[in-house]
């Protein structure tokens, strides 16, 4: 019987140390759960879509949804390296990661082909517009798979400089013809050591924050769309409460059974 408790403690202690690895992965990324998105801007010069921005829940966690007005122009999203990581802080910027998902808006049609960049520049060309493309290929579903893409500077003279204003990552998909939403999570921005930069944005200020659903309602994990990852920490460290809740009622079973 004590054989068989200190297993159980044993699988109980696991499951608290998944839960703490969910808890803690990502510890610097920009995952929208405070609803903050005033880093977040809409370029719509040169083609480019009058795209609304807000922050909702999607794929069981809060991700920021890019509501293109007309998918024939380039939805262009802009993230300014100035208030993610601070200006004097700009040449450590080595990569750049973001999760992104498409779902087209009738929720039926596939949304198609999907391509597009993650571009990079600053004001005065310091530095000059340069981008890393990235092809998710042809969806059948509604929703796409969630897609991380990356933007790799493969040159010096293509990373930021430290002390520029105007210092922004660009988002951009090429046009399509079915109408749909993008959503965009889990933003990291590494530096040459590939370490995660510390980031200096703050909680949205009230006016700007998402309002939280009434008391009452009960919080439940979307229905599966076949799309859902465990990349998703929030999902994952709730699957590893409930297994620690499991555990402990097991548990006491056996204690009193012994």
């Amino acid at each position: 019987m004590k054989k068989v408790l200190r297993t159980g403690a044993a699988l109980c202690l696991s499951a608290a140390a998944l839960t703490a690895v969910a808890a803690s992965a990502y510890a610097e990324a920009i995952d929208f759960e405070d609803g903050n998105y005033s880093f977040v801007s809409v370029k719509t010069d040169d083609g480019g879509d009058l795209s609304v921005l807000s922050v909702e829940e999607f794929n069981g966690s809060m991700q920021l949804k890019v509501d293109v007005q007309d998918c024939s122009l380039l939805p262009k999203i802009l993230f300014s390296m100035n208030d993610i990581v601070g200006t004097e802080n700009l040449s450590n910027v080595d990569k750049i990661y973001m999760d992104i998902t498409f779902a087209s808006k009738d929720g039926v049609t596939a949304p198609g082909w999907i391509g597009g960049c993650l571009g990079t520049s600053g004001a005065d060309d310091t530095p000059a517009w340069d981008q890393t493309d990235f092809e998710g290929g042809e969806y059948e579903n509604p929703v796409s798979e969630p897609m991380t893409i990356e933007r790799k500077f493969l040159l010096p003279s293509k990373k930021f400089v430290s002390g520029t204003e105007g210092s922004n990552a660009q988002l951009m998909r090429w046009g399509t013809e079915v109408p749909y939403y993008m959503y965009v999570d889990n933003i990291r921005i590494l530096d040459a050591d590939g370490n995660e930069m510390p980031l200096i944005i703050s909680a949205a200020p009230a006016e700007e924050a998402v309002e939280e659903a009434p008391a009452e309602a009960t919080a439940e994990t979307p229905a599966s769309d076949g799309n859902t990852t465990s990349s998703k920490t929030g999902n994952t460290a709730a699957a590893s409460v409930a297994a620690i809740a499991v555990c402990a009622a097991g548990l006491a079973v056996i204690s009193r059974r012994k």
